[in-house]
C-alpha cells in the first residue's frame, strides 16, 4: 500500500485510474450478480444466453479498434465505451424480448471490450519504465477491489430492497449498476498518446507479423486454459463434498485474498525477477491443480485453493510485465486488442471443451488444465526471450 501512496503523490492521475477502475468493475460485478436472476424469474434465460453470446462475441471488435486507437483521443474513446456499456446494462432491465436482449449485449460487448482495452493503455501511459510493477499491481488490485465490493453490494442491496419492492428489488439494481457505471464518465483525466521511436521499437514494428502471430497463439490458448477450469470451480468444489453453503463464502475469501495478494507485488524485485517468477508459478498453478483430482479433506481443499490464489496473481502480474518488455509503446493498444480478441475465442472453445471433458470425467479436465498450462508457460518463456527489448 505504501507503494501505491507514493505513486499517488507522484502522479495524481493514478488516484484517478484507481477510482475509475473500482467503480467500472463494481459496476460490471453489481450487474452480473442479478442479470441471469432476473431473466431467470421472467422465464427469459434463452434471452439471457442470446445477451451474453453476443457480448462475448461483439467483446473481439478490440482487435479491430487496437489497430487505430493512436489515431483518436483516448480520454473520448473511453467516454464513448462508458456510455455504450451503461446502456447495454440499462437494457437489462426488458428481459422478454429477443432483439432487446441482442441489442443489449451487442453495446455492453462493444462499450466493456472499449474501456477494457483502453485500461491497459492508460495505466501504461502512468508514471515511468520503474513505476511499471506498481502500476500493473494497481490494476489488478483495483479490478479485484471493485469486483468483490459489487459482489457483496448485490446481495447486500438485493436484502434491502425485497423486503420493499419483491421482485422489481432486481431491476433496481440493474439500473443502480447503468448509472453507476456513467459516473466513471467523470473520472477520466486527460490521457496522452505515446508513440516509441527507439531503433529498438522499429526493427519489432519490422517484425511485428511474427508478433501478431504469437500473440493470437497464446491469446486463444490462455482463453482455452482458463474457461477449462475456472468457470467450473464451484462443480469442483462441490464434488470435494463441500457444501454449496459454503462455496459462495469460499469463493468470496478468494476474491478478497486476490486483491491482499495483488498489492504484495509491486517491488522492483518481481520485476527485476519476473521470467523466473512466472515460469515458477504457472509450474505451481499446475501442480496444486492436479491434487483437485484426488478426495481431499476440505481443509486441505481451502488450503490448496489459497496458495493457488497467491501463485496465480504472481503469474498474471509477471506475465503482463512480461508482455510490456516485449512490445513497443506504440503498438501496445494494437497488440493488446489482437490479445484480447483471440483471448474471446479461446474462451468461447474452452467452455465448450471444459463442459464435455466434466461431463466425461472431471479428472480428464483437470489433467488437461495441468498440462496445457505449462507447455503454455514454457512456449511463452521462449517468445520472451526472443523479444524482450531489455536482455
Amino acid at each position: 500500500m505504501k507503494r501505491y501512496k507514493t505513486l499517488f503523490i507522484k502522479y495524481p492521475e493514478s488516484f484517478q485510474f484507481l477510482v475509475f477502475n473500482i467503480l467500472f468493475y463494481l459496476s460490471m460485478s453489481l450487474s452480473r450478480s442479478v442479470h441471469s436472476i432476473w431473466f431467470d424469474l421472467n422465464g427469459s434465460l434463452l434471452n439471457y444466453s442470446i445477451s451474453y453470446s453476443a457480448m462475448a462475441f461483439s467483446g473481439m471488435f478490440a482487435g479491430i479498434l487496437g489497430r487505430k486507437i493512436n489515431y483518436f483521443n483516448l480520454r473520448n474513446l473511453i467516454r464513448i465505451g462508458v456510455i455504450l456499456y451503461s446502456i447495454g446494462l440499462l437494457l437489462r432491465l426488458f428481459p422478454n424480448d429477443w432483439l432487446t436482449s441482442l441489442i443489449s449485449g451487442l453495446i455492453s460487448g462493444v462499450g466493456a471490450a472499449t474501456i477494457i482495452l483502453l485500461l491497459r493503455t492508460w495505466v501504461v501511459g502512468i508514471g515511468k519504465e520503474e513505476d511499471r510493477v506498481v502500476t500493473i499491481s494497481l490494476k489488478r488490485f483495483s479490478s479485484s477491489l471493485g469486483t468483490s465490493i459489487g459482489g457483496l453490494l448485490s446481495g447486500i442491496l438485493l436484502y434491502c430492497f425485497i423486503h420493499f419492492f419483491q421482485n422489481m428489488a432486481y431491476p433496481i439494481v440493474l439500473a443502480l449498476a447503468s448509472m453507476l457505471c456513467l459516473v466513471t464518465f467523470f473520472c477520466i483525466p486527460k490521457i496522452d498518446s505515446f508513440t516509441d521511436k527507439s531503433e529498438r521499437s522499429e526493427r519489432i514494428l519490422e517484425s511485428s507479423n511474427y508478433i501478431k502471430k504469437r500473440i493470437i497463439f497464446f491469446g486463444i490458448f490462455s482463453g482455452l486454459i482458463t474457461s477449462i477450469f475456472s468457470p467450473y470451480l464451484p462443480v469442483i468444489l462441490r464434488r470435494q463434498e463441500i457444501s454449496e453453503v459454503f462455496i459462495g463464502p469460499i469463493l468470496t475469501i478468494l476474491s478478497l485474498l486476490t486483491i491482499y495478494f495483488s498489492s504484495i507485488f509491486s517491488s522492483r524485485k518481481v520485476d527485476n525477477h519476473k521470467q523466473g517468477y512466472y515460469v515458477l508459478s504457472e509450474l505451481l498453478i499446475s501442480i496444486l491443480t492436479l491434487f483437485f483430482s484426488f478426495h481431499l479433506k476440505y481443509y486441505l481443499v481451502i488450503t490448496i485453493l489459497i496458495i493457488r490464489v497467491f501463485f496465480v496473481n504472481l503469474s498474471s502480474i509477471t506475465q503482463e510485465l512480461m508482455e510490456l518488455s516485449i512490445y513497443p509503446r506504440e503498438k501496445i493498444s494494437y497488440f493488446y486488442g489482437i490479445s484480447q480478441t483471440s483471448y474471446f475465442i479461446g474462451d468461447t472453445l474452452g467452455g465448450f471443451i471444459g463442459g464435455w471433458l466434466f461431463n466425461q470425467d472431471m479428472k480428464y479436465s483437470i489433467y488437461l488444465f495441468a498440462v496445457l498450462l505449462v507447455f503454455n508457460a514454457i512456449l511463452f518463456n521462449r517468445f520472451y526471450l526472443r523479444n524482450n527489448k531489455n536482455p
